[in-house]
């Protein structure tokens, strides 16, 4: 079972991009994204 992830609407209104950083969180893996509003989240963005 995970811990979940930490997720505000704030920072992105896209659910499919919530959901990508969502699984990022849980699976522990970076996101390769030149949106920088995925990088106000608690993940490591590569580009």
């Amino acid at each position: 079972m995970h811990d979940g992830a930490h997720l505000s609407v704030a920072h992105h209104r896209d659910p499919l991009d919530r959901m990508l950083v969502a699984q990022s969180q849980i699976e522990k893996m970076p996101i390769v994204t030149g949106d920088g509003l995925i990088a106000r989240y608690d993940v490591t963005v590569i580009w």
